[in-house]
């Protein structure tokens, strides 16, 4: 068993994310259609590959990120895969967009 909590190691550069619910909109702010909202997902990185050999040094490139990093992806990004009954998306290191990480 890991430390995340789930029974699962990804392989290679990917990345097991649990999706956030996004906000919901304050009181009197306008309520866009879903069309024009923001097209980037949120999430929670649940577990984190090692990450893959780079074909031209053979060193393994690591993924800068860590379990408990939000982070944020297109919405169609990765894989809906389930985990002990739990819903989550495992994509590649490179569809995320950008990390938010605790201090």
């Amino acid at each position: 068993m890991s430390t995340n909590g789930i029974n699962y190691k990804p392989r290679g550069d990917r990345v097991i994310v649990k999706r956030l619910e996004p906000p919901a909109p304050k009181e009197g702010a306008p309520v866009l259609p879903k069309s024009q909202q923001k097209p980037l997902d949120e999430g929670l990185v649940i577990a984190v590959g090692p990450g893959v050999r780079n074909r031209v040094t053979g060193y393994i490139d690591e993924i800068d990120l860590r379990e408990g990093d939000h982070v944020c992806f297109l919405e169609y990004a990765g894989s809906e895969i389930e985990i002990d009954g739990e819903t989550y998306v495992s994509m590649r290191d490179e569809e995320i967009h950008g990390c938010r990480r605790k201090v």
